[in-house]
């Protein structure tokens, strides 16, 4: 930057260079005045506007005497030599386009261009030169004073407060002072108070004294109170860019954003008992401000001024400073790397206003699983980094209890020292939302100069915390007073005030913070009850539950998860980004890959949903479905609300398996109920874990337990003679010695496995297949009739025998003469949709009426031929058990997607931080 004197055209450049500044965030507001017809004054130099030509005054002062409170007063193009004084509240502007020039005497006439005595004044546009004093406002509060050019005057604009007044909202901004001798004065004396007054955005050059702060009230106490000097430009001050005088308490004055260049000394407190707070400077050059004498130091951190920039004096609160950086540690991230042209210097966002992210925030804060109301254990989450997979630190999936006391830990865990953050002071944001959307829109309020937070929620809230003890660790209790789904963001204040809530969705931030923790937890508004009827099961039977809400008696949608406990819990995900890590942050993910390596192949059971489901986490699509269920919606769904899911790559490990379980939903009239959830015979022996969720309108509730399933029981021998069995096929896969003639006794029960379509892109003329994995667990062989329907009409039929205790894979194929659309079904259990397009010859596109005459595929049975019957089912069963297609191909609207399972919003909330770690 330029240390030289600018003259009144590069002043005025800056000038507009500060009308110009945008930060794309919060745009400025002035002081209401109210509205009335404008009263024209024109001193007869034909200014061009039309109203001017008519206008009744040519002179100022005699048009602000006639006027009336609340009137406006434009004045238009000339010069007028007056000194005008306004006694009522009044809008005192220049006309649009024009140019008025106030000429006084000569600086030491001592005359002053424009005196407020009165409040709610606005004076703004004029240039004013050769005055003892351009604006003088004493004991007048809500006054606004902007876009001033004043040149060679003993004092630019003097706020003042007097006698016992108490004079608020005072702002001058966006206006230049240009050989002034001192641009601006805010004064107190006797026993007045000035609150709230601002100077902003304005440009002060080669005066003796850029912006003077005097309290000589008595007693000296804090008179000057939130008095604010920001995003000012003062150069070449042959004294001081600012000085607050030795009798002057400093507590409510902040100097902050401003840009210094070629003072004498930038910052002065001659008050050696108050600090006066200047941090968020720049001062002349990035390395910092010099010292005014001595070695100076910062008062709270210890920072020496060591720098190249103008210098400050002792007692001055000045790191951290624009120029040094933010976020600067390896660990941790700045919310955006916006960059902005400020004084022909570039100034990013984030140092504006300091946020930064711990990179590990994710790891170490954790609601207690002990205070929970419904928990259980979760799947084993990691991290992938540098050098090591880092385990998530979330061992349990719980629920909390609305009016339930809760602890918030943060503490170190793998990963994530938390000693860094020794004796830090914190504050713990805590935001609550039916489904809350943890994406923080940040910005900057460029009036205030404070950071805006904005996150859609229902309620937003500050706690203030202790500090964190010497290992960086803290205890908090927080008791939810509603049901929804809580995040909670542990700040420590790095200097300022910290965080503040301003309205219901939109926190303000003064000063700087780095967000240390995260956590998210759902609370839920009741516990329910829940039991099986017996406390074991044989696998391939319905396992009975009794259910009540202990919510209100109206229609709720009560839905159960019964899984192996140990298969879930014994499986891993393993989740790496690729790119920035404040894409991450921000939710801006363009640039980056997002890949989650699961160990769950998929979940092995029945899904029958009456109605969509999603409560607490758990999600569920409605519809009717069995088999093996593509489990990657879980993983889409956590990343789904950080915009990841045309990132996120989904893999298997080598060694997935699947994890048995089922899941029921049903809407019942009240709030109790009594519902069987399937299984299969081929089920895993052991402890299964059951999840109940109840949801009442917008209320809901849980409980957990555990039930056993033992080995299936075998299918009973009648004591009547049978028929003697056909012999077995021994074709089309799988089987386990398919042929020979069965045993004695009653056939064998042959159930779905799986069954999936396996393509859903075929040319007319072509066949689709669909795959039919068949178990039958009993010692006798069974038989079973496939039907394949198009759109609700048999295309496709045969029946097929399974050997005793064996498994079966067979095929079903159907060749469409015509394109369209089909919606296939096996059984009555929906595949999905087939796409037939038009063949080599050209078929004609159609929409999904088959028309097709049901086409009996050949079966390889041996004869007699076998009149087809019914599919058989688990004990206790009736109908047809449905299938859902696994794999990357599976249709559209059938997926299951089961949040709870699988770290549902939790995982979320952790990845806002942590979808990758630096290596520790």
């Amino acid at each position: 930057m330029d240390r030289s004197s600018p003259g009144r055209g590069a002043v005025a450049t800056f000038a507009v260079a500060l009308l110009l500044l945008a930060v794309g965030i919060l745009g400025a507001s002035g002081v209401a005045a109210a509205q009335a017809s404008p009263i024209y004054v024109d001193e007869g130099a034909q200014d061009s506007a039309a109203k001017c030509a008519g206008a009744a005054y040519d002179s100022i002062q005699a048009a602000v005497d006639d006027a009336a409170a609340g009137d406006t007063v434009v004045v238009c193009d000339g010069t007028y030599t007056e000194e005008v004084t306004i006694d009522k509240e009044l809008t005192l502007e220049v006309n649009p386009g024009s140019d008025v020039d106030l000429v006084g005497a000569g600086p030491g006439a001592g005359e002053t261009a424009i005196t407020v005595d009165a409040d709610g004044v606005v004076v703004d546009g004029f240039n004013v030169t050769d005055y003892g004093t351009a604006v003088t406002a004493s004991d007048a509060g809500d006054v606004l004073v902007a876009n001033l050019n004043v040149t060679d005057a003993e004092e630019g604009v003097d706020v003042s407060a007097t006698g016992s007044n108490d004079v608020s909202n005072v702002t001058v901004r966006r206006s230049t002072f240009d050989s002034v001798t001192t641009g601006l004065l805010f004064r107190v004396t006797d026993g007045a108070v000035m609150r709230n007054a601002t100077a902003f955005r304005n440009v002060v050059n080669d005066s003796d004294t850029g912006v003077l702060l005097d309290d000589s009230a008595t007693p000296a106490e804090n008179r000057l109170r939130d008095l604010e000097i920001r995003q000012n430009l003062i150069t070449n001050s042959s004294t001081d860019g600012i000085r607050a005088t030795s009798t002057t308490d400093t507590t409510g004055i902040r100097v902050t954003r401003n840009f210094f260049d070629g003072n004498a000394v930038a910052v002065r407190n001659e008050n050696t008992a108050t600090d006066l707070t200047a941090w968020l400077n720049h001062w002349g050059d990035d390395s910092g401000p010099s010292s005014a004498s001595g070695t100076v130091t910062d008062p709270r951190t210890t920072a020496a001024a060591d720098g190249t920039g103008d210098p400050v004096s002792e007692d001055v609160l000045f790191d951290p400073w624009l120029g040094q950086g933010a976020c600067t540690d390896a660990q941790l991230v700045n919310v955006t790397d916006r960059s902005i042209e400020f004084f022909d210097e570039a100034v990013r966002l984030s140092e504006l206003q300091p946020t930064c992210v711990w990179d590990r925030a994710g790891l170490p804060f954790r609601a207690d699983d002990d205070d929970a109301a419904t928990s259980v254990r979760n799947l084993d989450v990691f991290f992938r980094t540098d050098s090591a997979d880092v385990p998530a630190n979330r061992p349990r999936l719980s629920v909390y209890q609305q009016g339930d006391e809760l602890a918030l830990r943060f503490e170190s865990t793998t990963g994530a020292d938390t000693s860094r953050f020794a004796d830090e002071d914190t504050q713990l944001l805590v935001v609550r939302g039916e489904e809350v959307d943890t994406d923080f829109e940040v910005g900057l309020d460029n009036e205030t100069g404070e950071g805006r937070l904005t996150v859609d929620a229902a309620s937003v809230r500050v706690v203030d915390t202790p500090q964190l003890d010497a290992d960086g660790e803290l205890s908090q209790s927080f008791t939810p007073a509603s049901a929804g789904d809580y995040t909670f963001v542990l700040v420590t204040n790095d200097f300022g005030p910290g965080v503040a809530v301003e309205g219901s969705n939109e926190i303000s931030v003064d000063g700087g913070i780095t967000v240390v923790g995260v956590e998210s937890i759902p609370v839920q508004n009741e516990g329910a009850a829940a039991n099986t009827v017996d406390p074991s099961y044989p696998a391939g039977s319905n396992v009975t539950f009794t259910l009540d809400s202990n919510l209100r008696d109206a229609t709720t949608n009560h839905s159960v998860l019964l899984y192996n406990e140990s298969q879930f819990a014994d499986s891993r995900l393993v989740i790496q980004a690729d790119g920035d890590l404040s894409e991450v942050v921000t939710g801006d993910l363009s640039s980056a890959s997002v890949t989650v390596d699961r160990s769950i192949s998929n979940l092995s059971g029945v899904v029958r949903a009456e109605v969509g489901f999603s409560a607490l986490g758990f999600e569920v699509a409605a519809g009717d479905r069995s088999g093996r269920v593509d489990p990657s919606p879980l993983v889409d769904s956590a990343a789904g609300e950080f915009g990841l899911d045309d990132q996120v790559e989904e893999r298997t490990t080598d060694d997935a398996t699947p994890v048995n379980g089922s899941i029921v939903v049903v809407q019942a009239d009240g709030n109790e109920e009594t519902v069987d959830v399937e299984t299969f015979r081929n089920f895993s022996t052991g402890t299964y874990r059951w999840i109940y969720v109840a949801q009442e309108g917008s209320e809901v509730s849980s409980t957990t337990g555990e039930v056993d399933l033992t080995t299936p029981t075998a299918t009973p021998t009648p004591t009547t003679p049978t028929p003697t069995e056909e012999p077995g096929d021994g074709g089309d896969g799988g089987g386990g010695g398919g042929g020979g003639v069965g045993g004695g006794g009653a056939a064998g029960v042959v159930e779905f496995a799986d069954r999936v379509l396996l393509n859903d892109t075929v040319e007319a003329g072509r066949s689709i297949a669909v795959r039919v994995d068949l178990s039958n667990f009993d010692p006798s062989q069974g038989r079973i009739t496939l039907n394949l329907t198009a759109n609700g009409e048999l295309v496709s039929q045969r029946t097929v025998a399974v050997a005793a205790s064996s498994d079966r894979t067979v095929f079903v194929r159907h060749r469409f003469g015509e394109a369209g659309t089909y919606t296939l079904a096996l059984n009555g259990v929906e595949l999905g949709s087939v796409t037939v397009t038009p063949g080599p010859t050209g078929s004609p596109t159609r929409t999904p009426t088959p028309g097709v005459t049901p086409e009996v595929t050949p079966t390889p049975e041996p004869s007699p031929e076998v009149t087809p019957t019914p599919e058989a089912t688990p004990t206790g069963t009736a109908g047809p058990t449905p299938t859902l297609p696994e794999g990357p191909g599976a249709p559209t609207g059938t997926e299951v997607i089961i949040g709870f399972v699988l770290v549902l919003g939790l995982l979320a909330a952790v990845g806002i931080v942590v979808y990758v770690l630096p290596a520790p």
